[in-house]
């Protein structure tokens, strides 16, 4: 399924003229990722994939922040265009650590547009505002405000043997999980095909998780992003305003490369 804002037409001669400016203002060496950057904001195409955003475990405008040990990061991470880095070290991290540089930029504008994406696909089927103990088949979910997950409880997304079965879920406003809890896959889901939209353009909302969590899939929160300790996430988290950070306190988090298509 393909959404295009703009027709074919206006693309082309709007990819042709960011080129131009790219290859004659900013240089060269810009004008192909300029050029990539543009195009990809032009449609939504689902089911939906982060492409080089993928490699990023958390990713932020505002900074990222840790408070506790043990620390294990598989997957880059990143801050743009002027956060910091807080008490995470090299050694916490296999990966890269891209601080204001061009690459985080890259990932950032990448996946800004993808959860422009997940937050703008229809139909949605519309869902209670406590998940836990719920099971969910691929598809698009919203809540009409919050989403809660209580302390101890199971959110279940059930493949069905569709290994590209995607789930989507949109909250207009903060995502909240109690201690303990668990997003279990089962027979075929995927966490590279989960997201998690939190708040909107229009509305900072947060995504807390509690102590102990495991948690499968990106988060796209248009506020802040906070962890408990001993939280394990599999999955990009993507803060995508300019100030919100995301404060982790230890745990483990592993970034996702793009699903095979089977």
């Amino acid at each position: 399924m393909n959404c295009n804002i703009f027709t074919a037409g206006k693309a082309t001669l709007l990819a042709f003229i960011a080129a131009q400016f790219a290859s004659t203002v900013l240089g060269s060496p810009l004008a192909g990722l300029e050029l990539k950057h543009l195009v990809e904001r032009q449609s939504c195409s689902y089911p939906l994939t982060l492409g080089t955003a993928g490699a990023y475990a958390l990713l932020a405008k505002g900074g990222i922040t840790n408070t506790a040990t043990p620390l294990s990061i598989t997957g880059n991470i990143g801050v743009t265009p002027s956060g910091s880095v807080v008490n995470i070290t090299p050694p916490q991290v296999t990966g890269t650590i891209n601080i204001n540089n061009a690459a985080a930029s890259s990932a950032a504008a990448v996946a800004a547009n993808t959860c422009r994406c997940a937050a703008s696909k229809t139909p949605s089927v519309l869902i209670a505002t406590e998940l836990g103990g719920v099971t969910f088949a691929p598809g698009t979910y919203r809540t009409s405000s919050t989403a809660n997950v209580a302390a101890s409880t199971i959110v279940t997304l059930d493949g069905a043997s569709n290994a590209n079965g995607q789930w989507i879920f949109q909250f207009p406003g903060s995502l909240t999980t109690g201690a303990n809890v668990q997003i279990k896959l089962i027979n075929g889901a995927k966490a590279c095909n989960v997201y998690w939209v939190v708040g909107s353009a229009l509305v900072n909302a947060a995504t807390t998780l509690g102590a102990n969590t495991i948690f499968y899939g990106n988060i796209c929160d248009y506020g802040s992003i906070t962890s408990g300790i001993g939280v394990k996430a599999t999955g990009g988290w993507f803060t995508l305003p300019a100030t919100p950070i995301i404060t982790i306190a230890g745990g483990t988090f592993s970034a996702l490369p793009t699903c095979p298509k089977t």
